[in-house]
């Protein structure tokens, strides 16, 4: 997942998380993301589950590649 001041995008690096190029899955408007939290639920390998919440009210979770730091939780928050 990358955040940026225009979009959000996902990136798929495949099952191990190694796969390089990584493969592009979507670019959602930034405007379109309404917020980006912790579920406190956590993925194989133990990295931590987000939920996407979207201006029209759906979600999608989405297990991170990585144990992210307080930095991405930091901008994450800010959307």
């Amino acid at each position: 997942m990358v955040i940026s001041e225009q979009s959000l995008s996902m990136w798929d690096l495949g099952l191990t998380g190694n796969q390089l190029p990584a493969e592009h899955i979507v670019t959602i408007p930034r405007a379109q993301v309404a917020s980006i939290v912790d579920t406190g639920k956590t993925a194989q390998g133990g990295v931590p589950v987000a939920r996407l919440t979207f201006a029209d009210g759906s979600f999608a979770d989405q297990r991170l590649i990585s144990k992210p730091g307080p930095e991405f939780w930091s901008v994450a928050a800010a959307i």
